[in-house]
């Protein structure tokens, strides 16, 4: 679990050092109140949605469905809300608006336009992983507030030996106050002689899946 977070706490310090060009904390110096939003509730999404609450963020986290069993379970815990943007719509998701938005999904282009239209004044655009398809256009009247609201867009990619070391100390944190979700974060464990679930595994990822540990 280590890596792919070690890859988020490197995101989430850029994000930070990014905001230092102003005061982005609140009165009492912690993020508690600043909006986040994460698109996508995959490994990447709810690994980041536990970070972010580690900070003190208040978060959101959307998909195109209602959540899974799991999912459930590791957002009741940690206190971050969980958004079926299918139903309760994009719209509805820039009306609320927030200071972090973060894109883990990777799918379409298209939904950069939508995130952009979710930020506050002085808020972060986020995008971790690169869109598989589709395209985004951003008319002038956007871009025009985007500037007035001095909005930033970062490329989010790969942490180094710090951002592992980060990620074991809020690993241990997680299995203190959040043992519910911590538990459910490895969804499957594979003896590394089946080879028939292994590689299923490593070809096939099935539904309700956030990390599978191949055990050797």
């Amino acid at each position: 679990m280590a890596q792919p977070l070690s890859d988020l706490e490197k995101s989430v310090e850029e994000i930070l050092n990014i905001q230092r060009r102003l005061i982005w904390t609140c009165d009492d110096g912690t993020h508690n109140c600043r909006r986040a939003l994460v698109l996508g509730s995959g490994s990447t999404g709810t690994l980041l949605s536990l970070l972010l609450r580690t900070y003190g963020f208040e978060v959101y986290i959307a998909n195109r469905r209602d959540p899974l069993e799991n999912e459930s379970v590791i957002t009741e815990e940690a206190g971050v809300t969980f958004i079926n943007y299918t139903r309760d719509s994009l719209d509805r998701l820039k009306r609320v608006g927030f200071d972090l938005v973060v894109d883990t999904t990777g799918t379409s282009a298209s939904l950069i336009r939508d995130a952009v239209e979710m930020l506050r004044p002085n808020g972060v655009l986020g995008l971790f992983g690169f869109p598989s398809s589709g395209e985004s256009v951003i008319p002038h009247d956007v871009w025009q507030r985007f500037i007035h609201k001095s909005n930033v867009i970062v490329g989010l990619a790969n942490g180094q030996k710090p951002h592992f070391q980060m990620a074991l100390s809020h690993l241990a944190q997680w299995k203190s106050i959040w043992p519910r979700a911590t538990r459910r974060l490895i969804t499957k464990t594979i003896d590394i002689n089946n080879e028939g679930e292994v590689m299923k595994a490593l070809h096939e990822k099935v539904k309700g899946e956030i990390k599978v540990v191949i055990k050797w």
